[in-house]
Formats: C-alpha cells, structure tokens, sequence
C-alpha cells in the first residue's frame, strides 16, 4: 500500500469529524516467546521482518496521520489445539508452506510443537488483545 496515496485519500472521504480507526491484533507474550522468537528467525524466509511493527506510530513520524488517541484491550483467553497453533503460522508471509518447502516446513512445525507442548497439553491457552489507535489522515 503507497500510505503516502491512500492517507490524504482517506482524510478526504472521511466527514470533517471523522476519525480513522486502526485495529491491531496481538497477544499477551507467552512463556515460550523468546524460544519461539528464535525459531522463526531460524525459519523464516523474511528476514527482513521487524516484530513489533507499529503501524498507527509509523504513519504519525511520516506526518500521514495526527494521532489523536489509543488504547489497549483487556485480554482475552483464547483456547485452541496444539495443531491449529502450529499450522496458523503458515498464515505469515515468511512462513508459507510453499514458501519453506516440505522438509523445512516439517522441521519448523516440529520444532515449535516439541516447544510449545513443554509448556501445555494439547491445548494452547493464549491470551488476546488488541491495540486500536484513532486519529486524522493527512489531507
């Protein structure tokens, strides 16, 4: 996405109170964090990935958006199987299956399951939040 193209675009659709909205997902850190951290630089076929990424702070230093506001959720417990666990990190852009290929696909799936299963049963209890920022694009 060109921000520098689609923030004035937004300022200027928006009604003269209207305020941009941004949702972010994210999760309070587990204990296997770090270890999990380790795993996916191991893995992953972005390297140029920068975890924590804060997208409502990057358009306000690019002067694309005045920040008015933000807050953060209260987490939310989040249950699901070991498997739907590991298999959602193939959703990532770094971590596609076709990306890895089958045999480090595998590994990595084999890795994080030996991890995370440390630490839980078959079932990965996470605890959800959310950041939502608000404020006007540029015009």
């Amino acid at each position: 996405m060109d921000w520098d193209v689609v923030l004035p675009r937004l300022g200027q659709s928006l009604t003269p109170r209207g305020l941009l909205v941004i949702v972010g997902e994210g999760q309070v850190p587990p204990p296997w964090q770090d270890a999990l951290l380790t795993i996916i630089r191991k893995h992953s076929v972005n390297q140029a990935f920068r975890p924590g990424f804060d997208l409502p702070s990057e358009l306000a230093t690019r002067g694309l958006l005045d920040l008015q506001g933000r807050c953060k959720t209260s987490p939310v417990p989040f249950r699901q199987p070991l498997d739907a666990y590991v298999e959602s990190f193939h959703a990532r852009s770094g971590l596609t299956r076709a990306g890895l290929g089958r045999k480090r696909a595998e590994q990595f799936d084999s890795e994080v399951r030996q991890l995370v299963s440390q630490h839980c049963g078959s079932d990965v209890e996470l605890r959800l939040v959310s950041d939502v920022a608000w404020g006007r694009p540029a015009a």
